[in-house]
């Protein structure tokens, strides 16, 4: 089971025709694919799979996400 953290986009960059972003999940900053959601930017957020941003989440939802895993003593 997989278990999907929403993170935000900080800076985005093209290298070699694809997008790569910078993506801050809850204080833990990673380096992302945006093959497949070229069009995302900074502020937007994503749920990645393998390096590779999957899906945009809206901000009610990421909202929602983090309550709920504050809730559960998942986050701080």
């Amino acid at each position: 089971m997989c278990f999907a953290i929403p993170g935000q986009i900080q800076e985005t960059w093209p290298d070699k025709g694809t997008v790569f972003a910078t993506v801050d999940f809850a204080g833990t900053v990673r380096t992302v694919c945006l093959a497949f959601l070229p069009e995302l930017g900074p502020g937007d957020w994503v749920i990645v799979q393998g390096g590779y941003a999957v899906s945009s989440v809206g901000p009610d939802e990421v909202d929602k996400v983090m309550e709920s895993m504050r809730v559960a003593d998942i986050l701080p």
